[in-house]
């Protein structure tokens, strides 16, 4: 019996669909690639949804941000056009000033004239 050879444990049909050491290595080095490919994948489609999202925001901002501008713009013109208007009246007012000066001192004038006359009335 000595002169016998020993044969494998496994069936026949398991022998033949046995892939050698560094195939079965290859086939998952193979398997993690693909892993690999599909998460890159996955986060250049999820970064790529980033940057549509962004773009969208910036140019609602770049939008409104125009408007903000346009508004500046428009507040600052009517107050300039206020602050004319008001420099017109301050000037109108110290006209006014002016001319009611005179004329109180006209009326102190007459005042006066009018007493001499009545005290002279009266003597």
């Amino acid at each position: 019996m000595a002169s016998r050879k020993k044969t494998a444990t496994t069936p026949k049909n398991m022998r033949a669909t046995r892939k050698p050491l560094g195939a079965v290595a290859e086939s998952q080095f193979t398997v993690v690639l693909e892993d690999i490919r599909s998460q890159f994948q996955a986060f250049g489609e999820a970064l790529q949804g980033l940057r549509e999202s962004d773009e969208r925001q910036s140019a609602e901002v770049r939008s409104e941000l125009g408007l903000v501008k346009d508004a500046i713009r428009t507040h600052t013109s009517e107050l300039k056009f206020h602050g004319i208007g008001l420099h017109n009246m301050s000037s109108s007012v110290k006209d006014v000033r002016g001319i009611t000066e005179r004329i109180d001192a006209k009326l102190d004038n007459h005042e006066r004239r009018l007493k001499a006359l009545e005290g002279d009335a009266a003597e």
